[in-house]
């Protein structure tokens, strides 16, 4: 039996004593491309490998991606809909792990600040710029070339249609070659 305590500690170095506490439970969750995590509330996850996506909440205007996490990555605080982009293996600490872990809850609060106030950035970009401003301001900060663009994966990211962001990248390599 493989022993996740010792998996999280390789995966989350300095974040966990070395053995594992009384009442934390950790299970392991393999997710196929495209799948939804289904976690309680309060849970803690932790990307051992793969990526997930942190959806915008369906019941607001746009559904694009908030957030996307990688390997090593642990989700103190999800605000939308997690889905795996590809394989993706998690460690899941069950409600009430914090308790048990006072460092680690120390780390999860500073983890939790910092990413509301990114996440209020991030939102108030997606709110009140245009798609076009949108997708100029993406490229130009990730250094995207816009002629090998992935245009549906900046349209989910982005929050607006293929198309509209085909245009906008078309303007884009005119500007350039101009």
């Amino acid at each position: 039996m493989l022993d996740l305590w010792h998996l999280a500690l390789s995966a989350w170095p300095g974040a966990l004593p070395q053995q594992q506490p009384a009442g934390v439970i950790v299970d392991k969750v393999r997710l196929t491309r495209g799948a939804l995590v289904r976690v309680q509330p309060g849970a803690l996850i932790l990307v051992l490998c793969g990526g997930l996506s942190e959806w915008m909440s369906p019941d607001l205007d746009r559904t694009c991606i908030v957030r996307e996490y990688g390997p090593r990555e642990p989700i103190p605080m999800p605000v939308g809909q997690l889905r795996a982009d590809i394989k993706t293996e998690l460690l899941v600490f069950a409600p009430g792990w914090e308790a048990a872990l006072p460092e680690a809850h120390a780390l999860v609060r500073m983890l939790r600040d910092a990413e509301a106030v990114d996440l209020k950035h991030r939102l108030s970009v997606v709110m009140c710029l245009s798609l076009t401003e949108r997708v100029r301001r993406y490229v130009d900060d990730h250094a995207i070339d816009v002629n090998s663009a992935q245009r549906q994966r900046l349209a989910n990211v982005l929050g607006g249609s293929r198309e509209m962001v085909s245009r906008v990248l078309k303007e884009m390599a005119t500007e350039q070659g101009a």
